[in-house]
């Protein structure tokens, strides 16, 4: 016989279903933009366009530049780490998914 499941124990599984799959979206969102910008070498595709454009989008491109090189120069970790995070936070989500699974069928891992 299956325990009487408390308000409280559905409402936080409620909860880690929400934030879970808010964190799944945004970790598969995040890794498809890092996907994107690696294929094209790190160029922003909503920048201005490669031949022309106004003086501003240029000046805007040069301070996004020098701002990328100083980013590869100070923290050349960052490359590896912004992944390595990515992945650890859709693990957590994954793992939040299935505790709020564990909570609604009153399992001990819940």
């Amino acid at each position: 016989m299956q325990p009487q499941r408390p308000t409280s124990v559905l409402v936080i599984a409620i909860f880690h279903f929400i934030f879970g799959g808010f964190g799944l979206l945004c970790g598969l969102i995040g890794l498809g933009g890092m996907a994107v910008g690696a294929a094209n070498g790190g160029a922003n595709p909503f920048g201005p366009p490669p031949g022309g454009g106004t003086a501003q989008q240029k000046e805007l491109k040069d301070f996004q530049d020098r701002v990328q090189q100083r980013e590869a120069q100070e923290l050349p970790i960052q490359r590896t780490l912004a992944p390595v995070n990515m992945v650890i936070s859709l693990l957590f989500s994954v793992l939040l998914i299935v505790s709020g699974v564990g909570l609604v069928k009153m399992k001990p891992f819940g």
